[in-house]
C-alpha cells in the first residue's frame, strides 16, 4: 500500500525537500517519519507547503546575508590553534571541524549549522592551511595557523 507525503529534506534516491511523493507505507511510517524527513501529503499539509516554502525562501535569505558577512570577516582573519606537538611538528591531538566552528563562534557570532566545514580530515601537523566555508554552494576560503604550544603555557 503506498501513501502520499511531502518531503522535508532532500532524501537521496526519493526526491528533493518539498516533493510530494508516493512511497510504501512502512517505509514511509518507519524511517521519514521517525526521521522528520516527510510529512504525510494530508489537506492541512499541503495547505501548510507553500508556508513553508515561503519561510524557507526568507530563512536563506537571511542564512546567504549572514554567510557574505562572515565572507568578509574571514579574508582579514587567519585562525590561530595552539597544540601541544611534538619536536617533528605532529600534533598530539588533531584540529577538527568542532575546534574550527568553536573558534569561529569566538570570533563573530555562532556558525549556523548549515554551513559546512570543508575538512578531508583532521589536520595533525604543525602549519599554516587554507580550507573552505560552504552554504549552498558557496564557498568561503579560511586560513588556519596550527602553532606549538610554548612550553609551560596553558590554553
Amino acid at each position: 500500500m503506498t501513501i502520499k507525503i511531502i518531503l522535508l529534506k532532500d532524501v537521496p534516491k526519493l526526491g528533493s525537500k518539498f516533493e510530494i511523493k508516493n512511497v510504501n507505507s512502512g517505509y514511509a511510517r518507519n524511517l521519514l517519519f521517525p526521521r522528520h524527513l516527510a510529512l504525510p501529503a494530508t489537506e492541512n499539509s499541503l495547505k501548510k507547503l507553500d508556508g513553508l516554502k515561503r519561510k524557507e525562501k526568507q530563512n536563506d535569505t537571511i542564512l546567504n546575508r549572514q554567510f557574505d558577512e562572515l565572507n568578509q570577516e574571514t579574508l582579514r582573519t587567519i585562525l590561530k590553534f595552539e597544540e601541544k606537538a611534538s619536536k617533528e611538528g605532529k600534533l598530539f591531538g588533531s584540529v577538527d571541524e568542532e575546534k574550527i566552528r568553536k573558534a569561529l563562534s569566538k570570533k563573530s557570532a555562532a556558525l549556523n549549522p548549515e554551513v559546512k566545514i570543508e575538512l578531508p580530515k583532521p589536520l595533525k601537523r604543525i602549519g599554516d592551511y587554507e580550507i573552505n566555508l560552504v552554504f549552498h554552494n558557496k564557498k568561503i576560503p579560511l586560513k588556519l595557523s596550527i602553532l606549538a604550544l610554548k612550553e609551560g603555557k596553558n590554553r
